[in-house]
């Protein structure tokens, strides 16, 4: 199967009514180089293309593995992620000799995979490897932390609670 750069569609096509496109997208379509997420594998798509006077609709479903670093304990993950119900149109222009649909595709993938991953949400095991020691706000005294947070903090309100709400100052009338 040869895979593509880009995904195209010339309105010759798409006047003989819905058109089927199966096939892998490039990774290199994504562009994300100062960016945390990577993709692993090529983007395997399966759409169905309609289009209706100014507009074409695409529908479909797409499947890419992405990696990424666990945003808690920095431990590098990968998901696949296999997105069905995808959907969007984009405006077309009658003397347009052919329809590109891969930035289209892209942007949809991205607003759906997570910008952060963690351990809880990829790995069978659910847990980070990293403690949090500020966990021991809500602990009972009873765990196995040793060291919970100081209480000695400024109290910018103390001033007003000293007040109390005194009627100093007021004119009784």
């Amino acid at each position: 199967m040869n895979i593509l750069n880009k995904i195209l569609i010339y309105p010759s096509e798409l006047a003989q009514g819905e058109q089927r496109l199966k096939g892998e997208l490039s990774q290199s379509v994504f562009d994300l180089k100062s960016y945390d997420l990577k993709p692993v594998t090529d983007v395997s798509f399966d759409l169905r293309v309609n289009q209706f006077d100014q507009e074409v609709l695409t529908q479909g479903e797409v499947s890419v593995v992405f990696q990424s670093d666990c945003s808690r304990c920095l431990k590098p993950l990968e998901k696949e992620y296999h997105l069905e119900g995808l959907a969007f149109s984009m405006e077309v222009d009658e003397e347009d000799e052919c329809y590109d649909l891969t930035e289209e595709l892209r942007e949809e993938i991205l607003i759906r995979v997570p910008q952060y991953f963690s351990c809880a949400q990829i790995s069978a095991e659910g847990a980070c490897e990293i403690n949090y020691p500020q966990k021991s706000i809500d602990n009972p005294s009873s765990d196995s932390v040793q060291n919970s947070p100081s209480s000695n903090q400024d109290d910018r309100w103390s001033g007003l609670d000293a007040w109390g709400g005194s009627d100093e100052g007021r004119d009784n009338q």
